[in-house]
């Protein structure tokens, strides 16, 4: 009797893997691995989007900035805002709820403030790894930029819909977007957007040859495979790894050339930076070198720590290979240095304040917001 109990546990039907209705299963699984808190939720009807955010706002500034939230005509599209504009996951969610009280006071009529707001509220909504939500306000800017024939805001559009893609390594689906920017850039004619298209697009394939890289690395270690095989599939992957790293390089370098005209200095040091590791996975140091050197000398004018402790770092392994060790040690010693600043800024940022509003003051301040915002209007 228990046998045959057993059997039956053994081949009992599982319930299938559900998902939402524009994902496949796969998607889905592999995204899960890395789901923070704020994305676990999953919203099957968009008239549930906002609620997807806990209310947790620990400044009493926010309800300052809310009353005071700028209108929708001062809303112009940045094509250089990304995750990186948002210090912390709380002033991402105060962006929420400001582009929501500017929505309230825009007209039902869906023009081309629409279609940027949404667009905004994307890119708050990236900048929490909320990507199924920030994916469905992407398209729906999207859709009304295109009604309004309007190729430079849905050409930026395009390039955060690659950049979501490509933080769920689904590259191909990047590229498609990102090469659809570049053309709605080229057909409109403008620098700034066309710089901005080739800079997405670059980083599609850098980003998909290092990802490549990762998987080679831990195909090689692989030990229960046969040896030829694994030698054949691993020379088939690299070849795909190199051909990404100069498709990187020429359209990195394309983009600089519009990033140096319009006077981007920041957004030039990170081009440098990302054509010199290119050249350095590629084996070419020299290169390497000469742009990396590049995108020191221009970092340094900016308080970017971030992109300072990248450029030492690789300054360092770059000098390691040249066999300039006195160099290499100094640019290791700076990136360590540019490591603990950046961890001592973090504590300071995250352990000021906490005073003000109460935690039900803060609820009521949420549910405030939220009622008659766009979750109860997006279809």
């Amino acid at each position: 009797m228990f046998f045959v109990k057993r059997l039956s546990q053994l081949f009992r039907k599982k319930p299938p893997f559900t998902t939402s209705k524009e994902e496949p299963a796969s998607v889905v699984n592999f995204y899960s691995k890395d789901v923070p808190v704020v994305q676990q939720y999953r919203p099957d009807s968009s008239d549930e989007l906002i609620t997807a955010l806990p209310p947790e706002i620990t400044s009493s500034k926010s309800a300052q900035s809310i009353s005071t939230c700028p209108t929708s005509k001062e809303y112009q599209v940045n094509p250089f805002r990304d995750e990186m504009n948002f210090c912390c996951e709380r002033e991402a969610r105060r962006e929420v709820i400001r582009l929501n009280h500017v929505l309230q006071s825009v007209p039902d009529d869906y023009d081309r403030q629409h279609a940027i707001l949404y667009y905004e509220l994307g890119n708050a909504y990236f900048a929490l790894k909320a990507f199924d939500t920030c994916m469905q306000l992407f398209r729906k800017s999207r859709r009304i930029a295109r009604s309004m024939v309007d190729p430079v805001t849905e050409a930026y559009v395009c390039g955060r819909l690659a950049d979501v893609f490509r933080k769920r390594h689904l590259f191909r689906e990047g590229i498609f977007y990102a090469t659809h920017h570049v053309e709605l850039a080229e057909k409109s004619q403008d620098e700034d957007c066309k710089s901005n298209g080739y800079f997405t697009l670059a980083s599609q394939y850098y980003f998909r040859a290092k990802y490549h890289l990762l998987e080679s690395d831990s195909f090689e270690e692989e030990k229960d495979l046969d040896y030829r095989l694994g030698t054949l599939r691993l020379d088939l992957g690299l070849s795909t790894i190199i051909m990404d790293l100069r498709n990187s390089v020429k359209f990195y370098t394309q983009c600089s050339e519009g990033f140096s005209k319009l006077g981007y200095k920041q957004k030039l040091a990170t081009t440098y930076y990302y054509i010199g590791d290119s050249y350095f996975l590629l084996g070419d140091c020299k290169k390497a070198l000469n742009y990396l050197l590049k995108a020191m000398e221009i970092g340094e004018q900016f308080d970017d720590n971030h992109l300072k402790q990248l450029i030492y770092s690789k300054l360092s392994s770059t000098y390691v290979l040249l066999s300039e060790f006195q160099l290499a040690s100094k640019f290791s010693s700076e990136a360590v240095k540019t490591r603990i600043r950046m961890k001592e800024r973090k504590t300071c940022s995250c352990s000021e304040k906490k005073a003000g509003s109460s935690r039900e003051e803060l609820r009521e301040l949420w549910t405030s917001t939220m009622k008659n915002s766009l979750g109860c209007r997006y279809s």
